[in-house]
Protein backbone atom coordinates (compact mmCIF):
# COMPACT_ATOMS: atom_id res chain seq x y z
CA UNK A 1 0.00 0.00 0.00
CA UNK A 2 2.67 2.29 0.52
CA UNK A 3 3.76 2.10 -2.89
CA UNK A 4 0.21 2.63 -3.90
CA UNK A 5 0.14 5.71 -1.67
CA UNK A 6 3.70 7.29 -3.12
CA UNK A 7 2.12 6.40 -6.84
CA UNK A 8 -1.00 8.44 -6.01
CA UNK A 9 0.85 11.76 -4.66
CA UNK A 10 3.10 11.78 -7.23
CA UNK A 11 6.89 11.84 -6.27
CA UNK A 12 8.73 13.36 -8.75
CA UNK A 13 10.50 10.08 -11.05
CA UNK A 14 9.31 8.95 -14.32
CA UNK A 15 6.34 7.04 -12.91
CA UNK A 16 4.94 10.90 -11.11
CA UNK A 17 4.27 11.26 -14.83
CA UNK A 18 1.95 8.86 -15.70
CA UNK A 19 0.77 9.68 -11.90
CA UNK A 20 0.26 12.95 -12.38
CA UNK A 21 -1.51 12.81 -15.74
CA UNK A 22 -3.98 10.17 -13.38
CA UNK A 23 -4.60 12.94 -10.96
CA UNK A 24 -5.17 15.26 -12.98
CA UNK A 25 -8.05 13.52 -14.74
CA UNK A 26 -9.21 12.61 -10.89
CA UNK A 27 -8.76 15.81 -9.55
CA UNK A 28 -10.02 17.68 -12.70
CA UNK A 29 -13.56 15.88 -12.54
CA UNK A 30 -14.00 16.37 -9.18
CA UNK A 31 -13.02 19.76 -8.85
CA UNK A 32 -15.26 20.49 -11.87
CA UNK A 33 -17.97 18.74 -11.07
CA UNK A 34 -18.25 19.05 -7.71
CA UNK A 35 -18.07 22.21 -5.91
CA UNK A 36 -17.48 20.61 -2.61
CA UNK A 37 -13.78 20.85 -2.61
CA UNK A 38 -14.17 24.66 -2.35
CA UNK A 39 -16.62 24.61 -0.46
CA UNK A 40 -14.87 22.42 1.76
CA UNK A 41 -12.03 24.96 2.18
CA UNK A 42 -14.66 28.20 3.28
CA UNK A 43 -16.72 26.21 5.57
CA UNK A 44 -13.82 24.86 7.51
CA UNK A 45 -14.24 27.23 10.65
CA UNK A 46 -18.16 26.32 10.39
CA UNK A 47 -17.38 22.79 11.87
CA UNK A 48 -15.77 24.34 14.62
CA UNK A 49 -18.46 26.54 15.45
CA UNK A 50 -21.99 24.17 14.79
CA UNK A 51 -20.27 21.20 16.55
CA UNK A 52 -21.75 21.20 19.78
CA UNK A 53 -18.61 20.65 21.93
CA UNK A 54 -20.58 20.32 25.17
CA UNK A 55 -22.30 17.01 23.64
CA UNK A 56 -19.32 15.23 23.07
CA UNK A 57 -18.34 12.50 25.47
CA UNK A 58 -15.17 10.63 25.83
CA UNK A 59 -14.85 7.47 24.05
CA UNK A 60 -16.74 9.06 20.88
CA UNK A 61 -15.70 8.10 17.70
CA UNK A 62 -15.46 11.86 14.74
CA UNK A 63 -15.33 10.38 11.70
CA UNK A 64 -14.01 13.18 8.37
CA UNK A 65 -14.24 13.14 4.99
CA UNK A 66 -11.46 15.39 3.78
CA UNK A 67 -11.72 17.46 0.34
CA UNK A 68 -8.52 17.20 -0.57
CA UNK A 69 -7.58 15.68 -4.06
CA UNK A 70 -5.25 12.84 -2.68
CA UNK A 71 -7.93 12.27 -0.34
CA UNK A 72 -10.68 12.21 -3.00
CA UNK A 73 -8.67 10.67 -5.48
CA UNK A 74 -8.46 7.60 -3.31
CA UNK A 75 -11.94 7.47 -2.47
CA UNK A 76 -12.47 7.51 -6.16
CA UNK A 77 -10.12 4.93 -6.66
CA UNK A 78 -11.50 2.61 -4.11
CA UNK A 79 -15.24 3.23 -3.90
CA UNK A 80 -17.39 6.64 -3.29
CA UNK A 81 -17.41 7.15 0.78
CA UNK A 82 -18.72 9.44 3.16
CA UNK A 83 -15.88 9.15 5.45
CA UNK A 84 -12.39 9.00 5.04
CA UNK A 85 -10.49 9.45 8.39
CA UNK A 86 -11.42 8.68 11.80
CA UNK A 87 -10.70 8.88 15.55
CA UNK A 88 -11.74 8.45 19.02
CA UNK A 89 -12.79 11.83 21.33
CA UNK A 90 -11.25 12.15 24.92
CA UNK A 91 -12.08 15.06 27.09
CA UNK A 92 -9.25 16.41 29.11
CA UNK A 93 -10.28 18.86 31.56
CA UNK A 94 -13.64 19.19 29.80
CA UNK A 95 -11.71 19.74 26.38
CA UNK A 96 -11.99 17.82 23.39
CA UNK A 97 -9.28 15.97 22.03
CA UNK A 98 -8.69 13.03 18.99
CA UNK A 99 -6.83 10.57 19.24
CA UNK A 100 -5.94 9.30 15.84
CA UNK A 101 -3.36 7.60 13.40
CA UNK A 102 -2.33 10.48 11.18
CA UNK A 103 -0.88 10.28 7.85
CA UNK A 104 1.17 13.40 7.56
CA UNK A 105 3.57 12.90 4.70
CA UNK A 106 1.48 10.80 2.18
CA UNK A 107 4.42 10.84 -0.52
CA UNK A 108 6.47 8.88 1.84
CA UNK A 109 3.67 7.12 3.40
CA UNK A 110 4.55 8.57 7.00
CA UNK A 111 3.03 9.45 10.38
CA UNK A 112 2.31 7.97 13.40
CA UNK A 113 -0.69 8.09 16.38
CA UNK A 114 -1.09 11.46 17.83
CA UNK A 115 -3.52 13.24 20.14
CA UNK A 116 -4.52 17.02 19.35
CA UNK A 117 -7.25 19.70 19.95
CA UNK A 118 -10.49 18.97 18.27
CA UNK A 119 -10.23 22.55 16.66
CA UNK A 120 -6.75 21.17 15.04
CA UNK A 121 -7.95 17.48 13.91
CA UNK A 122 -10.90 19.97 11.74
CA UNK A 123 -9.02 22.52 10.48
CA UNK A 124 -5.78 20.97 9.07
CA UNK A 125 -7.75 19.69 6.10
CA UNK A 126 -10.31 21.04 4.11
CA UNK A 127 -13.57 19.03 5.10
CA UNK A 128 -16.38 17.99 3.81
CA UNK A 129 -18.36 16.03 6.47
CA UNK A 130 -18.08 15.75 9.94
CA UNK A 131 -20.21 12.90 12.24
CA UNK A 132 -19.74 11.82 15.64
CA UNK A 133 -20.60 8.35 16.26
CA UNK A 134 -21.65 7.29 19.98
CA UNK A 135 -20.68 3.77 21.19
CA UNK A 136 -23.32 2.17 22.97
CA UNK A 137 -21.54 0.55 25.82
CA UNK A 138 -20.35 0.95 29.39
CA UNK A 139 -18.86 4.14 30.34
CA UNK A 140 -15.63 2.22 31.78
CA UNK A 141 -15.14 0.72 28.68
CA UNK A 142 -15.25 3.72 26.87
CA UNK A 143 -12.32 5.19 29.16
CA UNK A 144 -10.80 1.64 29.20
CA UNK A 145 -10.14 2.29 24.94
CA UNK A 146 -9.07 5.93 25.50
CA UNK A 147 -6.37 4.33 27.95
CA UNK A 148 -5.32 1.65 25.33
CA UNK A 149 -5.38 4.47 22.42
CA UNK A 150 -3.42 6.61 24.52
CA UNK A 151 -0.71 4.29 25.13
CA UNK A 152 -0.41 4.02 21.32
CA UNK A 153 0.08 7.77 21.66
CA UNK A 154 2.87 7.47 24.09
CA UNK A 155 4.79 4.51 21.96
CA UNK A 156 4.23 6.93 18.67
CA UNK A 157 3.07 4.31 17.01
CA UNK A 158 3.52 4.51 13.13
CA UNK A 159 1.16 5.11 10.34
CA UNK A 160 0.60 1.84 8.96
CA UNK A 161 0.88 2.89 5.21
CA UNK A 162 0.41 -0.46 4.18
CA UNK A 163 -2.88 -1.17 5.92
CA UNK A 164 -2.31 -4.36 7.15
CA UNK A 165 -4.10 -5.31 9.58
CA UNK A 166 -1.95 -8.07 10.79
CA UNK A 167 0.99 -5.86 11.66
CA UNK A 168 0.98 -4.30 15.32
CA UNK A 169 3.83 -2.34 15.39
CA UNK A 170 1.92 -0.09 12.83
CA UNK A 171 -1.42 1.63 12.68
CA UNK A 172 -4.20 3.24 10.91
CA UNK A 173 -7.01 5.25 11.92
CA UNK A 174 -9.62 2.91 11.90
CA UNK A 175 -7.29 -0.14 12.67
CA UNK A 176 -6.80 2.41 16.24
CA UNK A 177 -10.36 2.82 16.66
CA UNK A 178 -11.33 -1.00 16.21
CA UNK A 179 -7.89 -2.36 18.13
CA UNK A 180 -8.33 0.01 21.08
CA UNK A 181 -12.36 -1.22 21.47
CA UNK A 182 -11.68 -4.38 21.23
CA UNK A 183 -8.74 -5.12 23.57
CA UNK A 184 -11.32 -3.28 26.23
CA UNK A 185 -13.80 -6.07 25.21
CA UNK A 186 -16.07 -4.87 22.38
CA UNK A 187 -15.67 -5.99 18.82
CA UNK A 188 -17.06 -3.00 17.07
CA UNK A 189 -16.12 -4.73 13.48
CA UNK A 190 -18.16 -7.71 14.20
CA UNK A 191 -16.65 -9.76 11.25
CA UNK A 192 -17.16 -6.81 8.31
CA UNK A 193 -13.90 -6.38 6.75
CA UNK A 194 -13.47 -5.07 2.72
CA UNK A 195 -11.71 -7.06 0.19
CA UNK A 196 -10.54 -4.98 -1.59
CA UNK A 197 -8.22 -5.48 -4.91
CA UNK A 198 -5.87 -2.30 -5.69
CA UNK A 199 -3.11 -1.13 -8.20
CA UNK A 200 0.00 -2.38 -7.82
CA UNK A 201 -1.05 -4.14 -4.16
CA UNK A 202 -3.96 -7.08 -5.09
CA UNK A 203 -6.58 -8.73 -3.10
CA UNK A 204 -6.16 -7.66 1.00
CA UNK A 205 -8.49 -7.50 3.71
CA UNK A 206 -9.51 -3.74 4.73
CA UNK A 207 -11.49 -1.98 7.10
CA UNK A 208 -12.39 1.35 5.87
CA UNK A 209 -14.60 4.29 8.08
CA UNK A 210 -17.64 3.60 6.45
CA UNK A 211 -17.41 -0.23 7.34
CA UNK A 212 -16.65 0.68 10.77
CA UNK A 213 -19.98 3.21 10.83
CA UNK A 214 -22.35 -0.23 10.39
CA UNK A 215 -21.35 -1.63 13.53
CA UNK A 216 -24.56 -2.50 15.86
CA UNK A 217 -22.08 -0.94 19.03
CA UNK A 218 -22.42 2.60 17.36
CA UNK A 219 -24.79 5.68 16.90
CA UNK A 220 -24.93 8.40 14.96
CA UNK A 221 -25.38 11.25 17.41
CA UNK A 222 -24.56 14.20 14.65
CA UNK A 223 -23.67 14.80 11.42
CA UNK A 224 -22.31 18.27 9.39
CA UNK A 225 -21.88 18.90 5.80
CA UNK A 226 -20.38 21.08 4.06
CA UNK A 227 -23.23 22.11 2.38
CA UNK A 228 -24.77 23.48 5.67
Amino acid sequence: MKKFYRWLSCPLRTSGIICGVFLLIIGGFLLASDRRFFQAKSHRDRYIQKLDYSSLKTGDLIFRLDGNIPSQALSTVLKQSRFSHVGLIELVNGQPFVIHAALENPSQGQGQVKKEPLSNFLQKVPTLAVSIYRPQVDENLKKKAIKIADRYVLKATPFDAEFDLDTPDRIYCTELVWQSYLAAGVDLVEERFDILNLPLVGSKKYLLPDTLTKSSNLVEVHSIKAEE
